[in-house]
């Protein structure tokens, strides 16, 4: 859906496009994960389902700026020591 967002020019005009390039990169990923749980879900259900809950935290979770932020601090810790 979001490619066809980007082709078809539904996406805002302001829109940054590296804001558009990291968006379709985090979402490309998600897609072929989808197709392997559905397919998996047929022969092992509770696998499925717990992956399609890794799928979606792994969306609303901001992993990068987590881990950034996490990496910051405690290198301004180290910093601060010496």
């Amino acid at each position: 859906m979001w490619r066809y967002a980007v082709r078809a020019h539904l996406v805002r005009p302001d829109t940054a496009d590296e804001e558009v390039e990291l968006l379709t990169e985090r979402l490309t990923p998600g897609l072929g994960a989808y197709v392997v749980l559905i397919v998996s879900g047929l022969f092992f259900p509770i696998i499925a389902v717990i992956g399609f809950l890794g799928i979606a935290l792994y969306y609303i979770i901001p992993f990068r700026r987590l881990s950034a932020r996490f990496l910051t601090v405690r290198w301004l810790r180290r910093r601060h020591r010496r």
